[in-house]
Order: structure tokens, then sequence, then C-alpha cells
């Protein structure tokens, strides 16, 4: 898994970037914010359906069957990539602002 790996996530990622309910996972920056109630498990959501969308794509298996931990990994890179980790959002804006990328 390298950075082929973390182009495709952000190509997929992109796709699904206003899509309603992967914006809600990836939303959160606090526990307590999260879908779920776990950024973790928010987490593991968004790549659920990132790796459902890869399924879909031509291209894609590398995507479509790797293990949910690479692509929480990816998506986080990718998110850094894009200036909308959840670190940057809790440091550097309210709370709750809302989840907004950057590139």
């Amino acid at each position: 898994m390298g950075r082929k790996f973390n182009n495709k996530v952000q190509a997929i990622f992109l796709v699904l970037y206003d899509d309603a309910q992967f914006h809600a996972y990836r939303d959160a920056v606090y526990d307590d914010q999260a879908v779920e109630g776990s950024l973790a498990i928010d987490d593991v959501m968004s790549a659920i359906m990132v790796r459902d969308k890869a399924l879909e794509l031509p291209d894609y298996e590398e995507v479509a069957y790797a293990k949910l931990s690479a692509i929480v990994r990816s998506i986080k890179v990718v998110e850094r990539r894009l200036y909308a980790s959840r670190e940057k959002r809790r440091s550097s804006t309210v709370a709750g602002d809302g989840f907004t990328m950057h590139p």
C-alpha cells in the first residue's frame, strides 16, 4: 500500500464527499459528535463506504479487497492532503463548524 493506493482512495473519497452519510461519518472531531458515538467507529463506517464504492468502479480492486484498517489509514492521509483532517479541524475551527476541504 502506498501512494497509488492513497490516490485511489482519494478519488473515491472525492466521489463520496457529497454523500450525506459519508459526510456525516467524516464530520465529527470529538467522540460525542460522531454518528456512532465514536470517531473510530465512524472511521470504519466511512471505510466500508469507500470499499463498497470501489467494488462498483473498474480498476479499483486493490481498494475493494483491502483491509478496513488500511482504508481508514488511507482516508486519514487523504484528509491531511486536503487540509481536512480531524486533528486540523479540531485545532483550527470551532468544533462542529462542519467538514470542509481545502485542496
